[in-house]
């Protein structure tokens, strides 16, 4: 247990009027990335990797560190396909065989619960909701240590601590080289000490300045006071816990050569927590100091957690392994109900679908739908027809994992033009726009089929195999979504070269376009 549970401020109050007035929703969309799976240099890439020292040593751990951060906003896997890893689910049902096993469990973690609000597919509001619910996730499953992330702080420092102050039970908000404003003294914590099987292990964690003012949040001095050097607050805390701990931790919230200088810099602890690059995190630690201080770095987006087994004999000889969490664990509670029932009400309450920040389409077009499209290329129709993108819609609104026509991020890539201003809105205002349709990549087509023989308009449409693979199909089928995705074997599926003919003049003429099933625009449909 920790020495003291985080005491209710009166200033909760305050942060959480001020949370709501200040926080402003961003509109842009990153473009997509390839996401980086690569292992981190060295690392075999292989799961449940059991490090050297496993093979053979048979200690029995006295308690076990898991570490665990870099969420980034994937609370769950979406579900659309085999082989998908991560999840808060999951990793409840680890933690849960661990504590049923009689391991003393300490859970801790680094902190970016979310990430990019700005890039992200959900939107800002559900970027937001996000990060409410992870904050109880970590509640719900015990966590004793959280690290102050800047990526958590891109919602709003007040958002972000407003959220915090809601949550009981929520876990203990370290950042040693922050000094708070006056009055959150006990919000911002520089160091905790914990009990457990038979050590008592003393607990701090830094941030990066650099990431702390890149935010270049305008309440950022109502909130702190100074962002002080890792290494000096660092010495200034570390001596009296290490007098009154057996064993100490850094969380470095940073980047990993900030972890290793820090890991060299202080022989005096013995586990140092940061953060990798890749998408899997290295499967063995780095020692340092002839292998008395250990530096565990946490992969992104929650796919693997580590556990540190500790001993009370040799707490400087941890002993270290990477968790996969993949189909071997379930969903179950305490998590199951919150991700399952609660999650998607908040989303459907927030309309986070219908308000979606949603932006003018570069072309000046506007989306029309299939069924306008199969007026002139019905072959090229029937051929959509017949693939899963044309059943898109009714995957997410009846699958195997029930309704998610609430969520931003399902609804995204499973309609069409969902993020500009005259594409999908719902299924109620815009029918005409569920699943996956010819839009999505040729773009909107209300100029072309009002205009057909126009070539400008013509040849916005055109998509060419290698812009579809370098730059489109991986916006949905990415490695989270679709770890199986093989492009040259998909491509077949949907490309329709020269199915439809074009001699009949009436293709020609155009379509009118009062006929169109186009989504006013706001100045229209206020009457301005």
């Amino acid at each position: 247990m920790t020495d003291s549970p985080k005491p209710w401020r009166a200033v909760a109050s305050v942060l959480i009027g001020v949370a709501i007035l200040a926080y402003v929703g961003c509109s842009s969309n990153k473009a997509p990335e390839a996401p980086d799976i690569t292992p981190a240099p060295g690392d075999p890439g292989t799961d449940d990797d059991l490090a050297e020292e496993f093979e053979n040593d048979d200690r029995q751990a006295d308690a076990v560190l898991l570490v665990s951060g870099q969420q980034n906003g994937y609370l769950e896997p979406c579900g659309c396909t085999d082989g998908q890893t991560g999840g808060l689910g999951r990793r409840a049902d680890l933690m849960n065989q661990l504590r049923e096993q009689g391991r003393d469990l300490v859970p801790i973690d680094l902190g970016s619960i979310i990430a990019d609000p700005a890039g992200s597919r959900a939107g800002p509001d559900q970027i937001r909701i996000k990060q409410g619910i992870g904050l109880e996730a970590l509640a719900r499953l015990g966590y004793q240590a959280l690290a102050l992330s800047p990526d958590d702080l891109e919602i709003g420092m007040g958002e972000f601590l407003g959220q915090y102050l809601n949550v009981p039970d929520a876990p203990p908000l370290l950042a040693t080289n922050i000094q708070p404003a006056e009055g959150l003294e006990e919000t911002f914590r520089a160091s905790i000490r914990v009990e457990a099987g038979g050590l008592s292990l003393g607990i701090l964690a830094v941030v990066d300045p650099k990431a702390i003012t890149a935010l270049a949040d305008p309440e950022q001095d109502f909130y702190l006071q100074s962002v002080l050097d890792p290494a000096e607050s660092i010495r200034r805390s570390l001596p009296a816990l290490a007098s009154e701990t057996d064993l100490q931790i850094l969380m470095v919230q940073g980047p990993s050569d900030l972890a290793r200088s820090l890991a060299e810099a202080f022989p005096e602890l013995e586990i140092v927590v940061g953060k990798s690059e890749y998408e899997l995190a290295p499967a063995r630690p780095e020692r340092f100091h002839e292998g008395t201080t250990t530096l565990v770095l946490v992969g992104k987006k929650g796919q693997q957690v580590g556990l540190v087994d500790l001993f009370a004999a040799t707490p400087d000889r941890p002993r270290y392994r990477r968790m996969r969490l993949d189909s071997r664990y379930d969903d179950v509670e305490p998590i199951r109900s919150l991700l399952g029932d609660e999650y998607l009400t908040r989303l459907a309450q927030n309309n986070v679908v219908e308000d979606y920040p949603r932006r003018p389409h570069p072309s000046g077009a506007r989306f029309v739908g299939a069924e306008t499209c199969k007026n002139c290329h019905p072959n090229t129709y029937q051929k959509w027809s017949g693939t899963k993108h044309a059943y898109a819609w009714p995957a997410i609104e009846s699958g195997h994992r029930g309704d998610r026509t609430m969520d931003a991020e399902c609804v995204s890539c499973h309609s069409t033009g969902f993020e500009y201003e005259s594409g999908f809105v719902n299924a109620a205002t815009t029918p005409h726009l569920k699943n996956q349709q010819c839009e999505n990549c040729h773009g909107p087509g209300s100029l072309h089929v009002t205009d057909p023989m126009n070539w400008e308009y013509r040849s916005q449409m055109v998509l060419t195999r290698e812009e579809a693979e370098q730059s489109l199909c991986i916006r949905c089928h990415d490695s989270d979504n679709d770890p199986h995705w093989d492009f040259s074997k998909r491509w077949p599926m949907v490309a329709h070269p020269k199915l439809d003919r074009y001699d009949d003049p009436k293709v020609r003429e155009g379509l009118d376009p009062e006929s169109l099933p186009i989504l006013a625009a706001p100045e229209e449909a206020s009457g301005d």
